[in-house]
């Protein structure tokens, strides 16, 4: 009995416990305060009920919750008296912007951008891929207060959006890009050539029934062979004396420049043909060199650096030879780097700058071309031996093989037709 006593006794315990623990696992499951007053501002916005959602953050709601944006749901809703509390009470309005784009409200988008929203280029590349015209058509007039780029050339904004529009879906890409073209007089040479790179040929063809230039440097961007013949047929001092203003700036090196950067060795050589000289600052005459050996086409290559002559100012060269920028930007042609040397071009004063950067080319080679990039490597080591060297400067560069790809020394890299793996 004793026994069965205690036993109850413990029982009741063990109930009172559980009594307990029940309780405040039911507490908690209840809303807090806090909690409560969300989902009364959240409710009161969602039914359009102002002076209750009002009430709600007077009483402390958070106007501005992290899960979800109220603004959101009154743009939604096109519920502008709860837009203008919300927006009174503190609520961001950039958190909202993208809802606003989306509701066509032009007002609604001029208020919002007053109070601080800025659309980004991110939803302008957002908008365009989701193909929504309307949203985009509310930007357009807008372009310069976009942020994200340099908005002291006013040009900048609209050739950014220009080259979006190009890849906008089919059915808005027409409408949204003669939205564009209105009030303009000329069209974005790089865009023209973006165009044409994805193949957007009814584009091109937009641009010109807008009356854009389509001259000489179109061409000779797009590659246009038998349109350049037949225009320096018509027009033959056009490559002396036309009135391109692009990137370059500086009379017909302009378009030997585009076609020599682009590969058009056809091209190239008619304009060379036809009188186009490399004249110019010293620094734009390296680059056409850089351009002319980095696509090689060695008759190409022969006539710019004939037509060079006394092209090479060290004192106006920034960062070396020629040889150093066409190592920087691609792997190296064994053909160009000989026919540099042959013609002059000098080496850095730095001794193994060039053999160097051809060493590392070798780590950006696939099978194919790291045949060619070691024989790079000899010739510039060729050209290396024949100046007055020091053991020091030869020991730096094994250093250098052995630091990069593991090879004792420079002698050994140059007799593997492969790195190690």
């Amino acid at each position: 009995m004793k026994y069965f006593q205690f036993s109850v006794r413990q029982l009741v315990v063990m109930l009172s416990v559980m009594a307990i623990l029940v309780a405040v696992w039911q507490w908690t499951l209840q809303p807090s305060h806090s909690d409560r007053l969300a989902q009364v501002l959240r409710t009161s916005v969602e039914k359009r009920n102002v002076d209750s959602a009002k009430r709600a953050i007077q009483l402390g709601a958070d106007v501005d919750p992290v899960s979800f944006s109220l603004l959101d749901i009154a743009v939604m809703n096109r519920d502008r008296p709860m837009i203008d509390m919300l927006l009174t009470e503190g609520a961001i309005p950039q958190r909202a912007l993208e809802e606003v784009l989306r509701s066509g409200d032009a007002k609604l988008l001029d208020d919002f951008m007053e109070r601080g929203a800025a659309p980004k280029w991110s939803d302008v590349k957002t908008l365009i891929a989701e193909g929504d015209l309307e949203a985009l058509r509310l930007l357009i007039p807008r372009i310069a207060k976009i942020t994200g780029h340099d908005n002291s050339n006013p040009n900048t904004g609209w050739d950014l959006f220009l080259d979006y529009a190009i890849t906008a879906p089919e059915h808005c890409r027409h409408a949204l890009i003669e939205d564009l073209l209105k009030d303009r007089s000329q069209s974005s040479l790089n865009a023209l050539e973006y165009a044409d790179w994805i193949q957007q040929r009814d584009v091109i063809e937009q641009f010109r029934a807008h009356g854009f230039r389509y001259g000489l440097p179109e061409m000779v961007a797009l590659g246009r062979i038998e349109e350049v013949q037949s225009l320096l047929k018509s027009k033959p001092d056009i490559v002396r004396d036309q009135p391109y203003l692009g990137p370059w700036n500086i009379g017909s090196s302009g378009t030997l420049a585009l076609s020599l950067k682009h590969g058009h060795h056809q091209i190239s050589m008619l304009l060379l043909a036809a009188g186009a000289t490399t004249e110019g600052p010293s620094q734009f005459r390296d680059l056409l060199i850089v351009f002319a050996a980095s696509k090689p086409n060695l008759d190409v290559l022969k006539q710019v650096l004939d037509r060079s002559a006394d092209w090479y100012d060290p004192s106006n060269v920034v960062n070396g030879s020629p040889i150093d920028y066409l190592l920087r930007s691609c792997v190296g042609e064994p053909e160009s780097v000989r026919l540099l040397l042959d013609a002059g071009v000098p080496l850095n004063e730095k001794f193994g700058t060039e053999l160097i950067l051809a060493i590392d080319g070798l780590g950006r080679c696939n099978p194919k071309e790291y045949p060619r990039q070691i024989e790079v490597v000899r010739i510039l080591h060729q050209a290396d031996a024949s100046q007055q060297t020091s053991s020091r400067e030869m020991q730096s560069i094994d250093d250098y093989c052995r630091k990069k790809y593991g090879f004792q020394n420079l002698d050994e890299l140059m007799h593997n037709q492969s790195l190690p793996r």
